[in-house]
């Protein structure tokens, strides 16, 4: 909306918009698009409105390079194959829609999808893991996770999980959610490793508490944005190594004001770009009516 009224006013010459030109400049240094569309493959498969698990299901997926299922009733899980040490699948591109018999979208082991690159899942009900936590290979090729809309999820990346080329990890309006990468059965990590990391987006969060239970050092080069809204139980952002580059902060005021750190160093890992002070939610703010006389 705002790009398209800048390209109204430019065209009209109006007063306003250099004020206009600055906003769109601000909202698009912090902001990035939510999600890479799937792309559609040579070999792509799509399923709408399925009651039962369709027969030769899991051949199609070893063969399958993008899918999109929509409206589904009867899938329990994308992959329930057996781990076969010489098993791999073509799988690139993945969308799920409203798949609400759905609580795991990966039950497989992980060289299986090495060729792996998008993932978009929105309003699966019963989602409670993006992977089984059985898992312990890598998503070498995985690049975009999209999660939205799955009120049961409680956790996104079992420990063993390497996500060497992760770019984005978008995860909106999941109210179950707890944290993002699962330590709690480990004792001997130091630092997670996320060599491609770029940008992540937490919005509607309300239960997150910690990007990881043991407080795990991120090493993420690479990481420029942050965009975090409505994740108020968040107290604690990850301690950094190797970062090239200030993480810039796009979040409420009052959220960033209630931050704790560890250190002067762990602070600075982090640029804050936060709305102006008078645009700020505030708690505490009483409205007073004046009585006329």
């Amino acid at each position: 909306m705002l790009h398209n009224k800048l390209q109204e006013m430019v065209q009209k010459k109006s007063t306003y918009l250099d004020v206009y030109s600055s906003c769109n400049a601000e909202v698009n240094s912090v902001t990035s698009p939510l999600t890479a569309p799937l792309r559609q493959t040579d070999r792509h498969l799509e399923i709408f409105g399925m009651q039962q698990t369709p027969d030769g299901l899991d051949y199609l997926l070893k063969v399958t390079r993008s899918i999109l299922v929509t409206c589904d009733n009867s899938i329990l899980n994308l992959y329930s194959m057996h781990y076969d040490p010489g098993a791999s699948s073509d799988l690139e591109e993945c969308e799920l829609h409203e798949c609400h018999k759905m609580e795991i979208v990966f039950s497989v082991y992980a060289e299986e999808l090495k060729n792996l690159r998008n993932v978009h899942a929105c309003n699966l009900k019963r989602l409670v893991t993006f992977c089984t936590r059985y898992c312990t290979s890598s998503f070498s090729s995985l690049e975009r996770m999209h999660l939205e809309y799955c009120p049961r999820l409680e956790q996104m990346v079992p420990h063993g999980i390497k996500l060497p080329c992760l770019q984005t990890i978008d995860i909106m309006f999941c109210y179950n959610l707890k944290t993002i990468f699962n330590y709690e059965d480990s004792n001997d990590i130091i630092s997670y490793q996320l060599p491609g990391l770029q940008r992540i987006r937490l919005q509607e969060l309300p239960l997150l508490q910690h990007f990881d239970y043991n407080n795990t050092t991120i090493v993420a080069p690479m990481w420029k944005e942050l965009h975090i809204r409505g994740c108020w139980s968040l107290r604690r952002l990850p301690r950094l190594q190797d970062q090239l580059k200030m993480v810039k902060v796009s979040g409420e005021r009052s959220w960033w004001n209630k931050l704790q750190w560890d250190s002067p160093s762990h602070c600075k890992s982090y640029e804050p770009k936060l709305p102006p002070a008078f645009a700020s939610f505030d708690k505490r703010v009483e409205l007073l009516v004046s009585k006329a006389s």
